[in-house]
C-alpha cells in the first residue's frame, strides 16, 4: 500500500485568494439512529431503526445519568434512593443545586440520608411516591413499575385529556400505551438492573413528549439534521479522541475491546474492518471503541479564517469543510504545508467536522453512487508536474460527495449515470453500476404506507435528488402522493423487495429559480408572435431576499393569481421570467428541523425564505427562529405544487 505523510508543520508559501466557489449541497454522511418519533392520538411511537444494545448503554453513560453508580456493574440492582438521583439527571433538572433537606421526609427517610435531596425533588416532580404506610423504602430495589411510571412523568403524559392527574394504574396503562413499553420484557414486580433502566432511559431519550419534542433535546442532547439522537456530537464531548490510526492501531488503544464493544461508522464491527487512517474515539468507562471512516478527497479551492486568522473551515473541490480539531486547523494555518490547488484528503471525525488531513489526494477506498457532475481542471497530482483531467463527484448514498481524477480523454461518464469507483493504492477504478432506472417510474409513492408500487422503504433510507448537479436531500413525507416520473430514478438498491437506497433526478428545483414575494404586478403591453400567441409584458415589483424592486419582464405565460404579497416562485430561463404562484398549507406546529403541518411533517433547511407580513401586505424578512416564536396558526408554509416534484417548504410567511 502507498503510505501518506501526515501534514507536519513545513512552511509553504500559499496565495490565498477568493475563489467563486461551486455551490453544492452537502450532506454531511452520519449514521442514522432511527426515525423521527411520531404522536398519535396521545401514543408515542418508538423509533424503527435498531440500535446495537451497547451503543445505547454507552450513551446513556455519556449522558451522565449514573454519577454515584460508576462502580456498579450492569448487572446489579439499583435502589429506590438511587433511583431518585439517577431521574433528577435524566431530567431538566439535572443542573439544579441540590439544598439540605431539614426534616425528615418519610419514616425511614431522615434529613441526613445522602438521597434525601433527590427522593424529595422525585415526589415534588411526581416520578415517585412513597408507600401509605408512610414509608419510601430508599434501600429498597426499583421495580419495573416505578422505573414505568417515572418514565410517563418525565415524557409529560402523567395528565388525561380532562386535566387531571393519572396516578397509580393509570400511569401503566398510559405506559402499556406507549411504544417504549416494548423496550424490556419483564413483570412490573421485576427488580431492575443498571443495564435494564439504561436501555428504558435510552428509550425515552429518542421519544417524543408531550410537548412534540424529542425528550433528548428537551433536556440538553443535540439531535441530528433528522431530530435524532445525535451518538457523534456525544461522543466528541465526553470520549478520548480523535486518534489517527496507524497499522497497528491495537496498541493506539490502551484497553483489551470486549466483544460487541467495537463500532465502525455507529455500526457494530469486527476489528478486520478497521483500517490504517481511521479516526477512533473510545470510552475507558465502558471499554467501546468507535471508528469513523469518512473521507473527502479533492483540491482546496480556499481556506475560510476568523479575524485574528485562525483557520475555521476550508473549500475542498467545492464543498466547505469544518475544522474540527486544533489539529486540524494546524494542517491549514498561515505557516502550514497546504497551499491553494493543493491535492488533499479529509479525514473527518465523529461530529463530520475535519479530525485531520492526509498530504496526498487518495487513500484506499470504495464509494457507489451517482455523478452530480464532472468538471475539467488542472492538478499537480502526477509526478508534481500539473496536467489536465477530469474532476468527477460521486454523491454516494448517505449524501457525501466524494470527488475522483481520471483521464480527461475518457468521455464514458455523465453526470446521473450510477458508478462503483474503487481507489486501490492509488489507481483508481472506475466502473459502471446497471440499474433498472424505470422500475419505479409512474408509480405513487404513499408515505403513510412507506410505499412506493410494490416496494417498502428501509426504516434508514434517505432519497437524494441530483438535479443540475445540485444534491438535494428529500424526506419521504415530501414525496407523499407524489407520483415518480418514468426517468426520475437514477440508481435504488433493494434487498427483498425493501429499498434501501434511492437516489432520483427532477424532483426539486436544483439551482433553478428563487423564492420570494410578488408584491404588485400589472400588463403594460400585449403583443401577439408569429404563431398568434401573445407575448405579455409585465412590470413587476418583488421583495427578494428583503429589498424590493421593480422590473419589466416578458412572458408568454404566468401562472396563478396575484395580489400584493403574493408567495412566488421566480425562475428565469434563455431570457424569459416565469413567475409561479406557490401552494399553502397551515402550520401547525415545530419541532427541531420539523415543521408540522396540516398535510404531516415537512423539513426546514437553511434555503427556506421567512418573511413577516402586516395586515397591510407589506412584507419583512424575519428568521426561522424568531418565526418558531409566533403563534403557529398565524404562519402559512408554502411549496412547490408540480406534478413529479417534491413537496418541499421553500417559504414561511407569518401573518399579522
Amino acid at each position: 500500500m502507498r503510505k501518506h505523510r501526515i501534514i507536519k508543520n513545513r512552511r509553504r508559501a500559499a496565495a490565498v485568494m477568493l475563489a467563486a466557489a461551486m455551490l453544492v449541497s452537502l450532506a454531511a454522511p452520519f449514521i442514522a439512529f432511527s426515525d423521527v418519533m411520531v404522536q398519535t392520538n396521545g401514543t408515542v411511537q418508538a423509533a424503527s431503526v435498531t440500535v446495537p444494545e451497547q451503543m445505547k448503554l454507552d450513551y446513556v453513560e455519556m449522558a451522565g445519568f449514573f454519577q454515584g453508580l460508576e462502580g456498579k456493574s450492569g448487572n446489579a440492582t439499583v435502589k429506590r434512593g438511587e433511583f431518585a438521583k439517577l431521574l433528577k439527571l435524566a431530567s431538566s433538572e439535572k443542573s439544579k443545586k441540590m439544598s439540605k433537606v431539614k426534616t425528615a421526609l418519610y419514616k425511614d427517610v431522615s434529613k441526613k440520608n445522602r438521597y434525601a435531596p433527590y427522593i424529595r425533588l422525585a415526589v415534588e416532580k411526581g416520578w415517585m411516591t412513597g408507600y401509605v404506610n408512610g414509608t419510601f423504602r430508599p434501600g429498597s430495589a426499583v421495580t419495573y413499575r416505578d422505573a414505568a411510571k417515572a418514565c410517563v412523568v418525565l415524557l409529560g403524559y402523567q395528565n388525561k385529556a380532562d386535566g387531571t392527574k393519572r396516578s397509580g394504574n393509570a400511569l401503566m396503562e398510559q405506559f402499556y400505551d406507549m411504544e417504549i413499553s416494548n423496550v424490556l420484557d419483564v413483570s412490573e414486580g421485576h427488580k431492575m438492573t443498571k443495564k435494564e433502566l439504561a436501555l428504558l432511559f435510552y428509550g425515552v431519550l429518542e421519544s417524543k413528549n408531550a410537548a412534540g419534542t424529542i425528550y433528548g433535546q428537551s433536556i440538553g442532547l443535540s439531535v441530528d439534521e433528522d431530530g435524532k439522537l445525535d451518538f457523534g456530537a456525544q461522543l466528541i464531548k465526553k470520549g478520548t479522541g480523535p486518534v489517527l490510526l496507524a497499522s497497528d492501531w491495537k496498541k493506539q488503544v490502551p484497553f483489551s475491546i470486549p466483544a460487541g464493544h467495537l463500532f465502525r461508522n455507529e455500526k457494530s464491527a469486527l476489528e478486520s474492518q478497521v483500517k490504517e487512517y481511521d479516526v477512533l474515539y473510545y470510552l475507558a468507562g465502558t471499554s467501546s471503541v468507535y471508528v469513523y471512516q469518512r473521507k473527502v478527497t479533492g483540491t482546496l479551492d480556499q481556506v475560510i479564517r476568523s479575524k485574528d486568522r485562525t483557520p475555521k473551515s476550508v473549500v475542498v473541490s467545492g464543498e466547505t469543510y469544518v475544522l474540527g480539531t486544533s489539529q486540524a486547523k494546524g494542517f491549514f494555518a498561515e505557516d502550514g504545508t497546504i497551499a491553494q490547488n493543493d491535492e488533499v484528503t479529509l479525514l473527518l471525525g465523529a461530529d463530520g467536522t475535519i479530525a485531520f488531513a492526509l498530504e496526498e489526494q487518495y487513500i484506499d477506498k470504495e464509494v457507489m453512487g451517482v455523478i452530480s457532475q464532472i468538471t475539467t481542471k488542472m492538478s499537480n497530482s502526477v509526478n508534481d508536474s500539473y496536467v489536465l483531467c477530469q474532476d468527477m463527484a460521486v454523491v454516494d448514498t448517505k449524501g457525501g460527495i466524494h470527488h475522483f481524477l481520471y483521464d480527461h480523454n475518457d468521455q464514458n461518464y455523465h453526470a446521473g449515470d450510477a458508478v462503483k469507483v474503487s481507489v486501490t493504492d492509488g489507481e483508481t477504478t472506475i466502473e459502471k453500476l446497471p440499474t433498472n432506472k424505470g422500475l419505479l417510474g409512474q408509480k405513487i409513492w404513499q408515505d403513510e404506507k412507506q410505499q412506493i408500487g410494490d416496494y417498502t422503504l428501509d426504516s434508514g433510507l434517505r432519497i437524494y435528488d441530483i438535479t443540475d448537479g445540485v444534491v438535494t436531500r428529500i424526506y419521504s413525507s415530501e414525496l407523499d402522493q407524489v407520483r415518480f416520473p418514468s426517468d426520475g430514478v437514477l440508481y435504488y438498491e433493494e434487498q427483498n423487495q425493501r429499498i434501501t437506497a434511492l437516489m432520483v433526478k427532477g424532483m426539486t428545483d436544483g439551482d433553478k429559480g428563487v423564492y420570494g414575494m410578488v408584491n404588485h404586478i400589472k400588463v403594460k403591453d400585449i403583443t401577439y408572435l408569429d404563431d398568434g400567441e401573445p407575448l405579455f409584458t409585465y412590470e413587476v415589483t418583488l421583495m427578494i431576499n428583503g429589498k424590493e424592486e421593480t422590473s419589466v419582464y416578458s412572458s408568454e405565460e404566468i401562472s396563478g393569481s396575484y395580489g400584493n404579497g403574493t408567495p412566488s416562485k421566480i425562475t428565469t430561463k434563455e431570457g424569459e421570467t416565469r413567475f409561479y404562484q406557490l401552494a399553502s398549507v397551515d402550520v401547525k406546529g415545530f419541532s427541531g428541523k420539523t415543521i408540522l403541518t396540516a398535510q404531516g411533517k415537512r423539513y426546514y433547511d437553511d434555503s427556506v425564505t421567512v418573511y413577516y407580513q402586516t395586515k397591510n401586505k407589506v412584507s419583512y424578512p424575519i428568521t426561522y427562529a424568531k418565526c418558531k416564536s409566533l403563534p403557529a396558526d398565524k404562519i402559512k408554509a408554502y411549496y412547490v405544487n408540480e406534478p413529479g416534484m417534491a413537496k418541499k417548504i421553500c417559504m414561511l410567511v407569518a401573518y399579522e
